[in-house]
């Protein structure tokens, strides 16, 4: 397996899991709201996984959403600090991941 798509699939997993943490009781956050924010990202988990081009090239996109909520909470929310972080930087490596990732793949067809 290619390092890229290693990078891709661990930042998709970080960020899922960074959603579904908020679930947590001691956060105060309502059950919803943690599986409102995870399920985007469950969209593009098959051709992520498959090493389809075209998945590589927009999800991307949803990677900048997640890292506006990642810096919204991290400047919003000293509390939620550390979810802040964890999702600013998972996005960042899907972000970079997929759309280098995408590159080699264009290349290589």
């Amino acid at each position: 397996m290619h390092p890229l798509k290693i990078v891709s699939l661990l930042s998709w997993l970080t960020l899922f899991v960074t959603q579904l943490a908020l679930a947590w009781p001691g956060f105060g956050i309502a059950l919803y709201w943690p599986l409102v924010a995870a399920a985007p990202l469950l969209l593009p988990l098959a051709g992520l996984w498959h090493g389809r081009l075209y998945t590589y090239r927009w999800v991307g996109f949803v990677a900048l959403l997640y890292f506006c909520l990642g810096v919204a909470e991290l400047v919003a929310s000293p509390g939620l600090r550390a979810y802040a972080y964890a999702t600013t930087v998972a996005s960042i490596g899907l972000f970079l991941g997929s759309i280098y990732y995408a590159r080699y793949l264009g290349a290589t067809r």
